[in-house]
Formats: structure tokens, C-alpha cells, sequence
């Protein structure tokens, strides 16, 4: 595995994330430090400034995603550029490490989850040819353990949708 502190490439760009991650991550920034927290919060505000700049695929309030191809909007030129706000740039590190979402936490390894092909780092399988890397895929299924996390979220008074780390970490 190539993956470890201070490679970071895949922690550029915004993507996707469930209100149950986004949920985990505000949980973990309680627990920082407040001049930690401070940084974290100032550098998601200058992502939600420079995402409203761009056009964001969804509420520009809320932060909660509601175009059905986000993903193809937020992985577009534009978006490519801006870091992680729990990305700390001088180390490489994720501040929020223990907290991060599931796409944060499978990302990095040739997976298919719950039946579908995940990517996966090319720094991972550099010198493999396509068809050795499809022979090493890791077949996850979440559907069960899934569903009883998002029914005891939403009991707890959570709800379903998607929003990004910038407005995750906002949200109040």
C-alpha cells in the first residue's frame, strides 16, 4: 500500500459524503482542540467560498447535494484543486483521521462495494496491468450492516442525503 501520512492526492478535491459521515466528522472536530477547530472551520469557510464561486450542485445553504451526478460536477477541472479543510497541507495528515467518511476509509484499494466497482489509487497498482488489478478486487457488501447504521441514524434524528466535507463541517 502505497497509503500513509503525507500522500494526500486523493484528499483533493471535494466528493460526496452521507449525513451520517458528515455527522462522525463533526463529532470528531468537538473533540479537537478549539485553535485546531478554529483552522479546520476557517478553511471549510474558504471552501464553501471558492465552491460558490464555481457553481455548487446543490444548496448553497444546507450544503446538501441535489443534482443526481454531482460526483461528475464535483470531480470536473475546477473542483480538482481544492484540499480537504482537515487536510493539514505542511504534513499530510488528516486531522480528523478517526473520524473520517466511509469513502475516505475504503478509498485507496481495488474494491467492489455492494456490487459495484469502486476506483481505486493508481499509486496502489502502478506497475499491474488492468487485468491483475481485477483479479485483486475486494468484494465488500454493506447492505445489511448498512441499513441497521442508516435506520438507527435516522432514529436518533438524523436524515438521508449527501453534502461535502466543507459543508459537513459547518452545518449546525
Amino acid at each position: 500500500m502505497h497509503c500513509r501520512k503525507g500522500c494526500f492526492g486523493c484528499c483533493i478535491g471535494p466528493f460526496p459524503i452521507t449525513l451520517m459521515d458528515a455527522a462522525r466528522l463533526r463529532d470528531g472536530l468537538a473533540t479537537l482542540p478549539p485553535v485546531e477547530r478554529h483552522r479546520i472551520l476557517e478553511r471549510a469557510h474558504q471552501s464553501i467560498a471558492e465552491i460558490r464561486n464555481l457553481g455548487y450542485p446543490g444548496d448553497l445553504h444546507t450544503g446538501l447535494l441535489t443534482f443526481l451526478h454531482a460526483e461528475e460536477i464535483l470531480f470536473a477541472p475546477p473542483y480538482l484543486n481544492l484540499p480537504c479543510p482537515v487536510l493539514d497541507l505542511e504534513t499530510g495528515a488528516c486531522t480528523l483521521y478517526g473520524h473520517r467518511p466511509i469513502a475516505c476509509r475504503t478509498y485507496g484499494l481495488a474494491i467492489t462495494l455492494d456490487g459495484a466497482p469502486m476506483p481505486h489509487c493508481p499509486l496502489n497498482y502502478k506497475d499491474l496491468p488492468p487485468e491483475t488489478i481485477e483479479t485483486l478486487r475486494v468484494p465488500i457488501e454493506t447492505s445489511a450492516a448498512g441499513k441497521a447504521a442508516l435506520d438507527e441514524f435516522l432514529a436518533a434524528g438524523g436524515r438521508e442525503g449527501r453534502t461535502i466535507i466543507a459543508f459537513a463541517l459547518t452545518a449546525s
